[in-house]
């Protein structure tokens, strides 16, 4: 179990020119278990005392030892071990992924420890029976209400069975009733392991804490009673059995049935109200969620770097894009991902092509990877082949399998003081057709990455090889040019083998502290416009909710 011994702890900020520490010189130790409490007003240095304990932060003096270890020599890999393994973290605000389920958010610190799925769905299953969560498993969190989204987060803290559970303020956005909930969750916890709870409710500290440290002025004065055990919070005060205002309720109730059944109904529109407008956002989620991955470019994603430009006098911002280097994007490479040459400088989205030798109006092509069958609806695409979507099937009449389509791209290179010209030439077969979700969408065509690559690297570049010294293609010239180069289009391709990959890699960039790195793709960037738009429009729901509540509780007020 936990064993906290803290020497002499001291943080120290820099505010310009002005240097100043929330505390120093700090000691003290925790117990193994029970609810420990530490209280002081906004800006005492709580929640930092907190997040040195998590090793978030790192000491400036002093040290905290773990288990007989200092968590601020322990190296980049251990470090994250005990945050991931020993550690579980409650925040204020939840820090719950809106779009995915109360499930997919407790499984997220299991998939990260490395845990296989059947083992993640047996303790997920279990801490939900354990905390009455079974009917919220399978619900959009962006659904649920602010007591319930605390609970989740609690129960992805203990996903892995930590040692300490650390909680920031777990009620500050609560109700009473809420509360109550959350604090005796966290009770029934710490019978068995350490909970640490930073808060400045006082009532809450006294009420449920075994022991309780208070931060003022700097000083920690360290465990200075127990808790009052006998305390009765006041949401468990006697009710009045009979008093004016249930004998007012119950008399005009049955004297006056007109008003009574008028307030019913009024009671009823709002509830209405508030059944379509979660019906309607939940489904609507749903189906963007769904729709989002029947695309078969849902897995082919760009990534570049990006710098913005202030304009003098102006709102509006420059953006500067390059291929960022291969070390820097080390942490994208991961199981199901595969990081390419993107070749748009020589093969553009839209152009002029022939099917069976007769020349077609433009259309658009687009390179795909990894190969999701499940979208075929005739055919198959072996390598060299090509995908229609059914919109480019309806939109070039006579269109069918087994026909040939080609286009000629002509290119110019001048580097390193020389030119090299040519033409690429294209030949493929169309070999199936794709169903995707078709709102709005246009004909296009999906050629085979391996296939083009194969022609960039077989495309020689005469003049440029004698220039450098060695053979080049264009392949190898792009892996050589400089991110800023235009010949690299400023970002590599990445093809994610399946939607587990595809989210690892959406949050995997958000993990990382380079935020210049940007991931976008046509289906990504779809979503998240769409996504937006359904957030602004709940937060219309909600108002039109709230009015209709409102009505109904003036209405009620005056029937009564």
């Amino acid at each position: 179990m936990s064993s906290f011994v803290i020497k002499k702890l001291g943080k120290r900020f820099v505010d310009g020119k002005r240097v100043f520490y929330p505390f120093r010189k700090v000691s003290f130790s925790l117990p193994d278990s029970g609810l420990v409490s530490i209280r002081g007003k906004s800006g005492s240095g709580k929640s930092t005392l907190l997040n040195l304990l998590a090793g978030l932060l790192k000491p400036d003096e002093g040290k905290i030892i773990f288990q007989g270890k200092d968590i601020a020599r322990l190296k980049a890999g251990e470090l994250e071990d005990y945050r991931l393994r020993s550690i579980g973290f409650v925040y204020q605000h939840y820090n719950l992924l809106p779009s995915l389920t109360a499930y997919e958010n407790i499984a997220l610190p299991l998939k990260m420890a490395g845990l296989n799925p059947a083992e993640i769905d047996r303790r997920i299953k279990e801490l939900a029976k354990r905390f009455s969560l079974g009917r919220l498993l399978h619900k959009l969190t962006s659904l649920d209400s602010g007591g319930e989204k605390q609970r989740i987060a609690i129960v992805r803290a203990l996903a892995n069975d930590p040692d300490v559970i650390l909680a920031d303020e777990p009620t500050g956005g609560l109700d009473v009733k809420n509360s109550k909930l959350v604090m005796e969750m966290l009770k029934e916890i710490s019978k068995e392991r350490l909970v640490v709870m930073v808060s400045h409710n006082d009532f809450l500290i006294e009420a449920y804490s075994d022991s309780i440290f208070e931060i003022s002025n700097g000083v920690l004065s360290g465990r200075i009673k127990e808790a009052k055990t006998n305390t009765r919070p006041h949401w468990k005060k006697k009710k009045r059995r009979d008093g004016w205002s249930n004998l007012f309720v119950r008399k005009h109730f049955l004297d006056d049935r007109f008003l009574n059944a008028f307030s019913f109904l009024s009671c009823l529109v709002g509830f209405i109200a508030l059944l379509f407008s979660a019906g309607f956002y939940s489904g609507s989620e749903k189906g963007g969620e769904d729709a989002r991955w029947k695309n078969a470019e849902a897995y082919t994603f760009s990534l570049s770097e990006k710098s913005y430009q202030e304009v003098d006098g102006s709102p509006l911002r420059l953006v500067h894009s390059r291929r960022p280097k291969l070390e820097d994007i080390s942490a994208f490479a991961l199981e199901g991902v595969e990081i390419e040459n993107d070749y748009s400088y020589f093969l553009p989205d839209l152009h002029a092509f022939s099917i069976n030798g007769k020349p077609m109006e433009g259309a658009i092509f687009r390179p795909i990877g990894h190969h999701d069958d499940s979208l075929l609806k005739i055919g198959d695409f072996p390598h060299g082949g090509l995908l229609a979507n059914e919109e480019a099937m309806e939109k070039f009449d006579g269109l069918k399998l087994g026909d040939e389509i080609r286009f000629d791209l002509p290119y110019s290179l001048s580097r390193f003081g020389v030119k090299d010209e040519g033409v690429l030439s294209f030949a493929f077969v169309l070999t199936g057709v794709v169903s995707e979700f078709s709102f709005l969408n246009s004909a296009r065509f999906y050629y085979d990455y391996g296939f083009s690559q194969e022609a960039m690297k077989g495309e020689a570049l005469p003049a440029i090889s004698e220039a450098v010294g060695e053979k080049m293609n264009i392949d190898s010239l792009i892996s050589s040019l400089d991110g800023q180069d235009a010949a690299t289009s400023y970002s590599y391709h990445i093809f994610a083998k399946d939607k587990e990959a595809a989210l690892s890699l959406e949050r995997r960039l958000g993990r990382l502290e380079a935020s210049s790195l940007s991931l976008d793709g046509p289906v990504l960037n779809s979503y998240e416009a769409y996504s937006s738009l359904m957030k602004a429009f709940l937060l219309s729901l909600l108002l039109f909710v709230g009015i209709a509540f409102l009505g109904v509780f003036f209405i009620v007020a005056m029937a009564s």
